[in-house]
C-alpha cells in the first residue's frame, strides 16, 4: 500500500520520500544501539551478585542479539581490528580443539562456550559500543557504582543487621559466601582514584572520595591478602610520580589496617602466608602437567571435582609431599597454572601471547598518547591490570568476577588504542572538561 501511494504521489507531481523505510530501520538502530549500552550496563552492575543469575542471562542475550541485528543490518560501526584480536581468536581456538584430547568432553565443550566465548563476545561489545571518551567514562562510573553499592549494602547487612564486630572478617554473608569480591574491589578503587586525580571541576571531583573510602574498607576489611598485595603493587606503579598523594595513601591504610590488626592477626600471620596449602596443593596440579603437557586435561572446569583423579595424582606425590586431605582445592588457585592444567603449555604460550599484546598495547598507548586523557586513563588501566595478575596468581581467575573483570581491562584499555588512532572520535570530547588529568 505504502509503495503504490508513493507511485501515485510520484505520477502527480509530489515528491515521496526515496528512505522512509530506512528512516525506520535507522530509528531503530538509533534506539538499539541505546538498549545495547544499557544492557551491558545493568550486567555488569548484577555480576557481583550470585542470585542475579537470570537478569545477568537476560541482559546479556539481549545485547547480543541487538548487536547481531545492528550487525547484520550494517547499522553498527562494528570492528575487529585491535591488537588483541589474533591471540583472542587463537586461544579459543586451541580451547576448541582440547576439546577431542579433554577428560570431560562435555563438560569441556560446556565451559569453552560458558567461560570463553561469552567473554570474549562480552570483549568486542564493550569496545564496539563504549567507543568514545564519554562512554568510556561512564563504563568506569557503573563499575565503581557497582562495588560501592555491594559494599555499602553489604555493611548494613553484615555488621548492622547481624551485629558482627567490626575486626570480624567481612563476607557479606558466612551463610553464603561470595568469592572473589576483592576483584572488583581494587578495580574499582584504582578507578576511583584516577577520578580524583583528575582536573575537573573540584565539586564533582570529590564526590569520587564516597565511593573511594566505602570500597577501600571493604577491601580492607575483607582481609584478601592478594588483593592488598596486588594495591601494594600497583599504586606506586601509578602513583610513581604523585609521591606525596602516594604517601598519603600509605598512611591511611596504615591506619585502618592499626584498627583492624588490634583485633585480628590474619593479615600478619606471615607464617602462614609463606607456608599456604596453595603450595602443597600446586604439586597435585603439576603431576597433572606431566601426564598432560601439550594439550592439557581439557577446559572443562568439572574435571577438577572428579576426586578420583585427584586422588590418583595425590597418591603420586611423595608422602612428605601430600598435603592434607581436609584442605586439599578443587582447583589450581593459580591462572597460570590453571591454564596449563587445562590445556597444556600450548595454551600457556597461547595466553602469555595474549598478556603479551595487552601489555605492548598498554605500553604504546601511554607512551605515545596525544592527550591527558588516554595518557592518564592508559595508566590507570596498566595499574589494574598489575593488580589482577598479581591477584590471579593466588586464586581462580578464569571464570565469574574475575574474569569480567579481566576482560573489562582488555576491553578498555583497547578503547583507549582505538582513541588513540582515531583522531576524529577524540576531537568530538575535548570540550569535555573530564578528559583531561
Amino acid at each position: 500500500m505504502g509503495l503504490r501511494n508513493c507511485k501515485k504521489k510520484t505520477e502527480a507531481g509530489s515528491s515521496c520520500s526515496p528512505s522512509t523505510e530506512m528512516t525506520t530501520v535507522d530509528r531503530v538502530a538509533n534506539f538499539l544501539n541505546v538498549c545495547v549500552v544499557f544492557l551491558i550496563g545493568i550486567f555488569l552492575l548484577s555480576t557481583p551478585y550470585p542470585h542475579l543469575t537470570a537478569i545477568r542471562e537476560i541482559t546479556y542475550y539481549s545485547s547480543v542479539a541487538f548487536f547481531l541485528f545492528l550487525i547484520l543490518h550494517r547499522r553498527a560501526d562494528f570492528s575487529f581490528k585491535t591488537p588483541l584480536t589474533l591471540p583472542l581468536a587463537a586461544f579459543l581456538l586451541w580451547a576448541v580443539l582440547s576439546i577431542f584430547f579433554a577428560i570431560n568432553k562435555g563438560n569441556s565443550s560446556h565451559d569453552v562456550y560458558a567461560h570463553l566465548l561469552k567473554y570474549i563476545v562480552f570483549y568486542f561489545m564493550l569496545i564496539n559500543f563504549f567507543n568514545t571518551g564519554k562512554r568510556f567514562l561512564a563504563l568506569t562510573w557503573i563499575i565503581i557504582i557497582a562495588a560501592t553499592i555491594l559494599c555499602l549494602g553489604g555493611f548494613i547487612y553484615f555488621y548492622i543487621i547481624l551485629e558482627n564486630k567490626l575486626p570480624t572478617r567481612f563476607l557479606i554473608d558466612k551463610s553464603c559466601y561470595i568469592p572473589y569480591l576483592d576483584y572488583l574491589y581494587i578495580f574499582s578503587i584504582l578507578l576511583s582514584c584516577n577520578h580524583l586525580l583528575t582536573r575537573w571541576e573540584q565539586r564533582k571531583k570529590y564526590l569520587f572520595l564516597i565511593p573511594l573510602l566505602i570500597i577501600s574498607l571493604g577491601a580492607i576489611l575483607s582481609q584478601t591478602r592478594s588483593a592488598i598485595l596486588a594495591l601494594a603493587l600497583s599504586l606506586p606503579f601509578y602513583l610513581h610520580k604523585r609521591l606525596i598523594k602516594l604517601m598519603l595513601v600509605i598512611i591511611v591504610f596504615i591506619a585502618v589496617f592499626t584498627i583492624i590488626l588490634h583485633a585480628n592477626n590474619r593479615l600478619t600471620d606471615f607464617e602462614t602466608f609463606l607456608h599456604n596449602e596453595r603450595f602443597d596443593n600446586a604439586r597435585i596440579y603439576i603431576e597433572m602437567i606431566k601426564d598432560h603437557p601439550i594439550t592439557g586435561i581439557g577446559f572443562g572446569m568439572q574435571s577438577y571435582d572428579d576426586m578420583n583423579l585427584l586422588m590418583c595424582y595425590y597418591k603420586k606425590l611423595p608422602v612428605n609431599d601430600r598435603p592434607n586431605r581436609s584442605n586439599m582445592f578443587l582447583s589450581p588457585h593459580n591462572l597460570l597454572l590453571d591454564i596449563t592444567v587445562r590445556l597444556g603449555i600450548v595454551g600457556l604460550i597461547l595466553f602469555g601471547f595474549l598478556i603479551f599484546r595487552f601489555l605492548r598495547m598498554g605500553w604504546q598507548t601511554i607512551r605515545s598518547a596525544k592527550d591527558d586523557f588516554i595518557r592518564g586513563w592508559g595508566s590507570c588501566i596498566m595499574a589494574c591490570f598489575i593488580a589482577f595478575f598479581v591477584q590471579a596468581l593466588f586464586s581462580d581467575a578464569g571464570f565469574g568476577i574475575q574474569a569480567i573483570v579481566m576482560y573489562t581491562i582488555f576491553a578498555m584499555m583497547t578503547i583507549l588504542w582505538r582513541l588513540q588512532h582515531s583522531p576524529s572520535i577524540r576531537q568530538d570530547e575535548q570540550t569535555n572538561p573530564a578528559m583531561s588529568t
